[in-house]
């Protein structure tokens, strides 16, 4: 844990987008990490911050998980992202922050620890491939899941383990029944959660119409980032 009087917070996130406007707001300062990937660190009053970029998928965020806490004296875990949102009611830019999140593989249910001044409301559901059926999407609503993503049940997972707290940062990025959000817009993401430019490329080639649902998608996404970023910045600010 953090030295006495210290409080170290590891955040979390699958892709570097999702991470950077984070690091921005705390100035965090990029250090070399293991396998030539990196973290960002930074300290905001008396909190350690510590920031990493996990990938795609659960078992790239359990790795991950498991070198953060094994690397650093890590007290509390901030999983921040996009989430395709599934309950009707949730907008773009929308926050949330589950009462629970479900490992679509396994059935298993993990609780984030609540975090201060919200209230924590559904089901995030963690798969790793992108969820497209609608008999499933009813099936899932009917189960109280409001969100999806692809990395929080291996954050979760991995902390419950080590018996340390974590939160949950996810805000809607995309609905899932405007279908936007599917297997070749996902192959435009490496599985280190970079970008492959040359697959946006070759799938604007192939698709021209898709060219304006990807700017949507990039605004949609800023939106949601900027969501996220507030409320994980609050989080470390909080003394």
């Amino acid at each position: 844990m953090g030295s006495p009087g210290t409080r170290h917070v590891g955040v979390l996130a699958a892709m570097p987008i999702e991470l950077r406007p984070f690091a921005k707001a705390l100035s965090l300062q990029r250090e070399p990490w293991v396998d030539r990937s990196s973290v960002w660190r930074g300290r905001v009053g008396s909190t350690a911050v510590t920031a990493g970029i996990t990938g795609i998928g659960p078992a790239r965020a359990m790795e991950t998980t498991r070198r953060l806490l094994g690397s650093f004296a890590v007290d509390l875990v901030v999983m921040i992202g996009v989430a395709g949102g599934l309950d009707p009611s949730l907008g773009i830019g929308d926050l949330v922050v589950p009462e629970s999140v479900l490992d679509g593989a396994t059935g298993r249910h993990y609780r984030p620890t609540t975090p201060v001044g919200h209230t924590p409301a559904g089901v995030l559901h963690t798969s790793a491939t992108i969820v497209h059926d609608d008999a499933e999407f009813d099936r899932l609503r009917a189960a109280g899941v409001v969100a999806l993503d692809m990395e929080t049940a291996g954050v979760g997972a991995v902390c419950e383990a080590e018996h340390r707290p974590w939160y949950v940062f996810r805000a809607v990025s995309d609905r899932v029944a405007d279908g936007i959000v599917d297997q070749s817009s996902l192959a435009m993401t490496r599985p280190d959660g970079s970008a492959d430019l040359g697959a946006v490329a070759r799938l604007v080639l192939r698709r021209p119409r898709v060219l304006g649902q990807l700017v949507k998608l990039g605004r949609d996404t800023a939106r949601a980032t900027a969501a996220i970023s507030g409320a994980a910045v609050a989080e470390c600010r909080r003394s």
